[in-house]
This record gives C-alpha cells, structure tokens and sequence, in this order.
C-alpha cells in the first residue's frame, strides 16, 4: 500500500531512518559511516543492490556483487562493517531509500549562514526558577521596605496629631517616640513572631518533607559524558545506548562495545578533546566496565519496568527524565516519589487502539470508550492506584 503513496512512505522511511541510521549517517558529512548525499548516484540507482548491502554489508561485500569491491574500500576507510538491517524487513528499507533519495536539505538561515542537517532554531531561554526566586525575593524585600516607610509616615503623622494637642512643637525626638513606641506595640509585635514562627515551621516542614527525595541529584560521573552533544545535537536515539528500555525492567547502561561503534573511528570530541573518549577506549582496550555512578534510583519495595511505560504505554523519556537531550550531565529531573506517580496515573489519558496490549486485556473497557460510553481512560481506570501494581 506504501508504494501506491510514495509521500507517505517517505515520511515512514524518515522515522526508520532516524532510529536505525541517523547515529552513523548524515547529509552534510562523514560521520561513522559515508555523507548520503549523492549516495543513490553512487549506487547507481539500483535499488535491489542498495536493498541487499543494506539487510547484510558483510556478506554483500565478500559474495562477489556489483559493487562489493566499492564496499571493501569503504571498509577500508571506516574500519567496520554497517550493522546489518535485515530485521528490517524490505518494506522498511525501500521506505527508507526512498527517503534519501527524496530527501532535501534545510533551507539556508535568514542571516546567510549555511544551515546544517538536523540544526533547530533557538528557542526563547524562558523565565529560569532561579529568576524566579530572585525575583519573588526582591518583591518581598520591596513589601517590607515599603511597610517600614508607612510605619514612619503613619508614626510622624502620629507624633505631629499628639504634639498638635498637647500644644508642643512637633521634633525629631517626638517623631522616635511614636515610631518605637510603634514597634513595640502588641499588633506589630505579633505580626512580626507570626512571620518568624510562620517562616521556622515552613522551612522545617519543607526540609522534613524532602527527606530522602532526590530530585535535582548529580552526582561526578567518571567520564565527561554530554547528552546534550550526543542526544541533542547529534540526535542519538536513546534506545541506541540504553537497550533494555523496551525490552524489561531497566533500561540498562551501555557497556563500551556500543561506545565504540562510533569512537573506533571518533577519537576527539569538541569540548573535551581526545580526553574523555581515550578513558572509553582505555576501558575497553581493558575489559574493565566504566563505574558510571547511579542517579535514578528508586527503593527495592517498588517495582518498575521501562517496557511497560516505554513500549506499552508509549512515554517519551523526558515524561520522567526531563529534557535529557538539553542536560551537560545529567541529574534527576523529576522527583520520582510515590505521590508523583500516582498523580501521573490519575491524569494521563490513554489510547486504548495505540496498541494491541489494550485490545486483549482491557476489551470490554476498549469498547464502551470506542461506544462513547467512557469520556476517557486514564491509567488509574485501568488498575493503575492498586498496591500490586508497584508492590509485590
């Protein structure tokens, strides 16, 4: 059906390219693998060659094909063989060559500046917690200096009244009289210990509250390690590293085989230079595991699968990670409690025809939601406040 719609299965083609390909390959230049623009020329414009090297690049290269020898010379410049795609299946792989062959770069920015394969605009930086903070600080700061003032005027006004009807002249040492005699009077008093013992039990709960919460956490990692270079800028699919996060329990760390299918041939890096990638390559040389220090940690009483929020219930990682392509070094975003979790299955809404889990176990409520019958599903309708769920 895709062929009759070749619009629709070049966008197909752009998704599976992003997740299978766009780690090693680009537009614009070499990365781990050859630049693709000019690539169908190169090729000839023999799809059935492109299919076959792409599903096994090896066995494609040593079977005596067309274009095996060309293979073999970019093995020689690389150093290691293309993942083989056959798991792909040749739908998938037509889709993605037509991708590339329909592909066309981003148009130029509005200053001239040649624009670059996967580059965003800037977005506006926003309003920061921090500014925030200082700003709701320096209004109150503002508040008590203008109350300070008032207390003065209202004091002066005071002592002026008094002096007036005693018939005294009104001076400086009647207008400290009526402010301290202000001060110390019972309301103003009170309202000052209010604050005080208002401020003592706010902190104090906060900080009682917050114990054992680890939101915000970030710890010294052993390398250097950008997800921002990596995920952001270069577009890395977490599912690349992380490979367990449809698949179980964990999402897992990457051990440095996958780190090295890009730095058997990066061997400097843009910010830290050959540095971090030499510990990479020292560890692996070494068969020795990097000691990455654990952020996200939850309590052995709670059980939680990535599989079933990543693959069942379709969750971005920054739902629970934050904007993990934006991060330096990564901390603990969310503060992964259990009152915050709980809160997410209340309110998100769920899909029931997104996946065929739905179908199966949850059919009779599929099916008064399809009726009309239900407004909408959320995770709680569907068992997600039972103790099991998380506690077994």
């Amino acid at each position: 059906m895709l062929s009759a719609f070749p619009v629709l299965r070049a966008q197909e083609g752009e998704a599976i390219f992003k997740q299978n390909c766009y780690t090693c390959h680009r537009f614009d230049r070499d990365l781990t693998g050859p630049n693709l623009t000019g690539v169908i020329d190169r090729w000839g414009g023999d799809e059935a060659e492109m299919l076959a090297f792409i599903k096994n690049p090896k066995g494609y290269a040593d079977g005596g094909q067309k274009h095996s020898a060309r293979v073999h010379e970019l093995f020689g410049k690389y150093k290691q063989w293309m993942t083989p795609h056959a798991f792909l299946g040749d739908d998938k792989i037509k889709a993605v060559i037509t991708y590339i062959k329909d592909y066309k770069a981003p148009a130029a920015a509005a200053d001239g500046a040649p624009a670059t394969e996967g580059a965003a605009a800037e977005k506006g930086a926003g309003i920061s917690e921090d500014a925030l903070l200082y700003g709701l600080i320096m209004l109150v700061g503002l508040l008590v200096v203008v109350s300070l003032v008032l207390i003065i005027v209202i004091a002066a006004v005071l002592s002026a009244i008094r002096a007036k009807e005693r018939g005294d002249k009104f001076t400086y040492a009647t207008l400290k009289d009526s402010a301290v005699n202000i001060f110390k009077s019972k309301f103003v008093l009170t309202i000052l210990a209010l604050v005080i013992i208002g401020g003592v039990l706010d902190k104090g709960y906060d900080f009682a509250a917050h114990i054992g919460f680890r939101d915000g956490y970030q710890p010294v990692q052993p390398i250097a390690f950008s997800h921002k270079l990596h995920a952001g800028q270069y577009k890395i699919n977490c599912e690349y590293c992380h490979t367990g996060v449809s698949k179980g329990k964990s999402a897992t760390i990457p051990s440095t085989n996958i780190c090295m299918n890009c730095h058997s041939t990066i061997k400097e890096g843009p910010q830290h230079g050959p540095n971090e990638i030499a510990k990479v390559v020292g560890a692996h040389e070494k068969g020795e595991a990097i000691e990455w220090v654990r952020i996200h940690n939850l309590p052995d009483l709670v059980y939680f699968s990535h599989q079933q929020h990543v693959k069942v219930a379709g969750l971005e990682c920054q739902t629970c990670h934050g904007p993990i392509e934006e991060m330096e070094e990564v901390y603990q975003y969310s503060r992964l409690t259990m009152a915050w979790c709980v809160n997410c299955h209340r309110e998100r809404k769920i899909d029931l025809n997104s996946n065929p889990y739905y179908h199966s176990v949850f059919k009779q409520v599929r099916e008064d939601w399809n009726a009309g019958k239900i407004d909408s599903v959320s995770v709680a309708r569907l068992g997600g406040l039972d103790c099991a769920k998380c506690h077994y």
